[in-house]
């Protein structure tokens, strides 16, 4: 659980690895609204996303890869 609360968007680079994936897992568990995930990996990104999706505390949550 996010120790803090996000009411925004965010923007993750490098979003299918390490850092950038637990980042982007982070912002979803504290309630961004939605997120920019970019990397050079499509479909590395795309699981990512589909697992933060997961994660989201805000229901109203979407993404968008790049």
């Amino acid at each position: 659980m996010a120790q803090f609360k996000l009411d925004g968007v965010a923007i993750v680079v490098g979003a299918a690895g390490g850092i950038g994936r637990e980042i982007a897992f982070t912002f979803a568990e504290a309630g961004v609204k939605g997120m920019l995930l970019a990397d050079v990996s499509a479909e590395a990104s795309a699981e990512v996303a589909e697992q933060a999706k997961s994660l989201a505390s805000n229901p109203a949550y979407t993404y968008l890869l790049t």
